[in-house]
């Protein structure tokens, strides 16, 4: 019997997918080869780091930043009112680093107005958020950065991650200027990752940020696909996101704070389309699915 009949089609596909994707990460790194080559200028990246008791992996996540072979950068670290050693440990990198900057707040607030408060005192061309759970490759930077270069109209540009250390594809953005085709489906798709992309300050200046942090990353992209004309993936996994220490999952944390907080930031995204777009039948159908599962994780604090 040939090993192809002992695969099955899933299998087959799988392989496929996989096959397709190195050969993509291949010409991405070849061209990322080109343009590091050319002289270009090197513009400022302002890092967006909220930190809020992360003792136990923000020395990592900050290494990871400093270690960058692209080096004109600013990390804007906002301590959220930690209650562990988080505070002491971003002031020790301080006193090393005159690039990284410190906004001690006195009253938690959330990851959402840590990331505005931040986005207030970046100077850089670029924006970058990363969690301080995770860390990034050596290169991400500078990837990114040079694979933006390549056209002057790109606003973002987000590539592929870690998890559990697996490679997870990033889905692909399609280059349209036709704004509801860049959203449809793909604000939905891409869900609460803000971290694997390098976005253009003045795009994300336009930007509103709302008071409740679970769901806010979904309102935030919503906005920021909206805002870019164009957008770039790097087909390259940069980014270490650790699943463990992440709390953006609706799923994993289903109180009512959190639920509420994802409702509201599932009606600021509706009003912001609504306004943007008028009724659409696409986004219609897409909130009555978040509704639905909104209403099942209610259901697993107060089980009718």
């Amino acid at each position: 019997m040939k090993l192809s009949a002992l695969i099955t089609p899933a299998a087959k596909k799988i392989l496929l997918f996989e096959t397709r994707a190195n050969y993509k990460r291949r010409q991405h790194q070849k061209i990322l080869n080109q343009l590091k080559n050319k002289p270009s200028t090197q513009e400022k990246i302002s890092i967006l780091l909220p930190i809020y008791n992360a003792q136990h992996s923000l020395e990592k996540c900050l290494d990871s930043i400093l270690n960058q072979t692209y080096q004109n950068f600013e990390i804007i670290c906002v301590d959220d009112a930690s209650t562990d050693r988080s505070l002491m440990i971003v002031k020790d990198y301080l006193n090393r680093d005159s690039r990284i900057h410190l906004i001690d707040k006195a009253q938690n607030q959330g990851s959402s107005f840590a990331r505005r408060d931040a986005l207030k005192k970046a100077k850089g061309t670029y924006v970058l958020c990363i969690d301080s759970d995770d860390w990034i490759e050596p290169t991400m930077l500078e990837d990114l950065y040079h694979f933006a270069q390549q056209d002057s109209s790109y606003d973002m540009v987000y590539c592929d991650y870690y998890k559990k250390g697996t490679i997870m594809h990033a889905p692909k953005i399609l280059e349209e200027n036709q704004s509801l085709k860049r959203i449809k489906g793909r604000s939905f798709a891409f869900g609460n990752m803000l971290w694997n992309r390098l976005v253009k300050k003045e795009v994300f200046d336009q930007v509103t940020f709302q008071a409740e942090s679970m769901g806010e990353d979904v309102y935030i992209n919503t906005q920021l696909y909206f805002f870019s004309h164009k957008i770039a993936y790097l087909c390259k996994p940069l980014y270490h996101y650790n699943q463990f220490s992440n709390t953006d999952s609706i799923s994993d944390r289903p109180s009512l704070i959190n639920i509420l907080d994802m409702e509201a930031n599932y009606q600021h995204m509706q009003d912001f389309l609504s306004e943007k777009f008028g009724s659409h039948t696409f986004f219609e159908r897409a909130f009555e699915k978040k509704a639905r599962m909104i209403e099942a994780a209610k259901k697993k604090i107060h089980p009718q």
